[in-house]
């Protein structure tokens, strides 16, 4: 046996970070003993994370210092990577519980109990969390296992305006005041409250300043912490498309007057493809939308969405003369760009009247909404 697989013979694997992987958490550990290993983590089973783990067991040739005849998995920093699929994880070794100390035993045993325990204490404030209510008990356990803990003193900035939206923020114990630019109170949060959740989602920055008003403590989720719930459970990433969905619909209605007095021209910077096409489709309203991205290159690119009574029954976008794509991909990445211009024309051509819906309204902003979700990942 090479040096390499004695070292993984006897070992426990801890993932170290997710992106977008549907079946384990960030934390989670795998024990491999005598050659056979046991992936401890419910929810299913990965089978390319178990062959991938195979290989590193079972890898006999010698290790160079580049890593040159390492699989493809191990990382020069001692971290591997699964060979992914929607998304991946990486995880590294960390010693077999035969081989730790009975203090390192007792420690590594705490520090999983203080996490259980913290989570247990706010399960009832997390169960009162609209955001949380279409999780069973089992799954808003282990999410709350995953939210990290911390206290703030008064007068503490939890986010400011124009940050990047990083974080989801529940609000465990104290009050908070939503701020604007100009200093003033919009809103108050107590317990319970959620914070950054639309920026996580949206990919927009964090539009309030977000400071406390008493001692606070909070439960916090990272972005990719974030997007491995969701995952997870996907009951709850319909309801967060819900969510923006009906924040787009309730921001549109805000933009309707003055979009339609100015003749449907306007700057996406001032109104997302999303909302234009929510008002469009509230209206029922029949034409062209007609766009012009600009991209960061200095290049531009054209599309143009074309409704039937508020029902999207075309789409294509135009990088060349020769390069052209049409139908729900092409709508979709219409829909993440955010910087340039549009014209709404109210007419359609015989040809264009006689074309079926390409799928249901909220269907396709949904599926949208996901796209640009995974773009901003």
């Amino acid at each position: 046996m090479s040096e390499l697989n004695a070292k993984f013979k006897d070992s426990v694997f801890v993932v170290t970070e997710n992106v977008n992987c549907p079946f384990y958490f960030k934390g989670d550990e795998m024990e491999v003993k005598s050659g056979a290993f046991t992936l401890t983590k419910g929810g299913g089973t990965c089978l390319i994370l178990a062959a991938d783990i195979a290989g590193i067991v079972s890898f006999d040739q010698p290790v160079t210092k580049k890593g040159s005849h390492l699989p493809k998995q191990v990382q020069h920093q001692g971290e591997f990577q699964c060979s992914g699929c929607r998304g991946f994880i990486k995880f590294t070794h960390k010693q077999s519980s035969q081989y730790m100390t009975g203090q390192m035993k007792i420690l590594a045993e705490a520090q999983q109990n203080a996490k259980i325990n913290e989570a247990r204490v706010y399960f009832n404030t997390l169960r009162k969390i609209e955001l949380f209510s279409v999780l069973n008990d089992e799954e808003l356990m282990e999410t709350g296992k995953m939210l990290e803990f911390e206290e703030l003193p008064w007068q503490f900035p939890i986010v400011e305006q124009g940050a990047p939206g990083d974080r989801l923020i529940v609000l465990l114990e104290g009050k908070v005041e939503m701020i604007d630019e100009q200093g003033n109170v919009l809103e108050e949060l107590e317990e319970g409250g959620v914070i950054g959740e639309m920026s996580l989602i949206s990919g927009e920055r964090v539009s309030r300043t977000v400071m406390t008003v008493t001692p606070c403590r909070i439960g916090t989720l990272d972005k990719n912490d974030f997007k491995t719930v969701k995952n997870r459970f996907p009951v709850l990433q319909e309801h967060f498309h819900k969510i923006l969905v009906n924040r787009y619909h309730k921001r549109s209605e805000r933009h309707e007057q003055a979009v339609f007095t100015s003749g449907m021209t306007g700057q996406l910077i001032d109104i997302s493809a999303v909302e234009l096409c929510q008002m469009i489709n509230s209206n029922r309203k029949s034409g062209q939308l007609l766009l012009d991205f600009d991209h960061d290159d200095g290049s531009m690119t054209t599309g143009r969405v074309i409704f039937k009574e508020g029902e999207i029954i075309g789409a294509c976008h135009t990088y060349s003369r020769e390069n052209q794509e049409d139908g729900k991909n092409a709508f979709f990445k219409m829909l993440a760009m955010s910087k340039g211009r549009f014209q709404f024309i109210p007419t359609l051509t015989p040809k264009q009247q006689q074309l079926k819906p390409i799928g249901g309204f909220a269907g396709l902003i949904m599926e949208g909404v996901q796209y640009i979700d995974d773009m901003n990942a």
